[in-house]
């Protein structure tokens, strides 16, 4: 999966955000959705940006978006949201755009157009119930589609998502201890799989 970015999200820490990087993920990311257990403070993105940690800042809202931003290397969109968006994200915070569709959503098939036609940088489809549950569509999507996948992600996963060659691999909760701590252990052992 050469080209398949890894992101392990959730961090909440900056020792796991410095673990994963070193174990090889690609992207770490950091949710700034207030009132979250993942949420990640100002001074763990600065703490990991000045460790040349490649981060993404999650954000449930655009307003949300703050001067947090300069220390990020994507902003991901976790709402729903236009071509328009994603253009203004870009030009005021200079930074990459992850956008998130969800797979239930009976308009999926236009967002992934919309957001593919607005210039964002990388699709991710958080699969509701599950990508192992929603396999079949994945597979569909991934007819017309390149895009990286979300949505309690497991090791089991990881010889499908080989087959369809995604563009990403997001996986958080299941690397988990307890929400937004990671388990090293799961961390180490599911990163050196994605990555062989």
């Amino acid at each position: 999966m050469h080209d398949t970015l890894l992101k392990i999200c959730g961090i909440t820490k900056e020792d796991d955000g410095l673990a994963a990087y070193g174990l090889g993920a690609d992207l770490i990311g950091v949710v700034r959705a207030p009132g979250s257990p993942r949420y990640a403070s100002d001074a763990t993105i600065k703490a990991l940006h000045a460790m040349n940690v490649p981060l993404a800042g999650v954000y449930t809202h655009k307003e949300d978006i703050g001067p947090e931003a300069d220390y990020l290397d994507y902003v991901q969109l976790h709402f729903k949201h236009s071509a328009d968006i994603i253009k203004s994200v870009k030009q005021e915070h200079h930074v990459r755009v992850i956008s998130v569709a969800i797979s239930t959503d009976n308009e999926v098939v236009h967002k992934l157009s919309e957001y593919h036609a607005g210039g964002a940088d990388i699709i991710l489809i958080e699969f509701a119930n599950g990508f192992r549950r929603e396999m079949e569509k994945a597979k569909s999507l991934r007819k017309n589609f390149r895009f990286g996948a979300a949505g309690s992600i497991q090791h089991e996963d990881l010889p499908s998502i080989r087959e369809l060659d995604l563009a990403m691999i997001d996986v958080s909760r299941s690397l988990e201890s307890s929400p937004g701590v990671k388990d090293r252990e799961k961390m180490k052992s599911f990163i050196e799989e994605a990555l062989n």
